[in-house]
C-alpha cells in the first residue's frame, strides 16, 4: 500500500496538481459521514479535505478545490462533472 508524501513537503505550487487521494462514495450521505472521519485525522495534520457532491453549489465545491486539497470524496456523478469541467485534475493520484 502506498503511502501520502510528507505534508510538511507539500507546496502551495503542488495545489494544481490535484489531490493525493480520491474517495468514491455512493451517496451524499456517505459523503459527508466520510469527511466527518476524515477531518478528525486529518484535521490537526494539515490534510485539507474537499466533498464533491451534488446537490450542493458546483462554483463553490469548484473554488474549494482550486484551493488545494489532500484528500477529495465524491459521488461518481458529480466527480465526472468536475473532472469534465476540468475543477479538478488528479496528476497526483496513483
Amino acid at each position: 500500500i502506498r503511502t501520502m508524501p510528507k505534508i510538511d513537503n507539500y507546496s502551495s505550487d503542488a495545489s494544481d496538481q490535484g489531490p493525493y487521494a480520491v474517495i468514491l462514495a455512493p451517496t451524499r450521505e456517505l459523503a459527508q459521514q466520510i469527511e466527518e472521519e476524515t477531518n478528525k485525522f486529518g484535521v490537526p495534520l494539515g490534510i485539507r479535505t474537499v466533498v464533491v457532491v451534488g446537490g450542493l453549489s458546483r462554483e463553490e465545491q469548484g473554488f474549494r478545490l482550486r484551493q488545494g486539497c489532500e484528500i477529495v470524496i465524491a459521488t461518481p456523478g458529480r466527480l465526472v462533472d468536475v473532472l469534465e469541467n476540468r475543477y479538478l485534475v488528479l496528476y497526483q493520484c496513483t
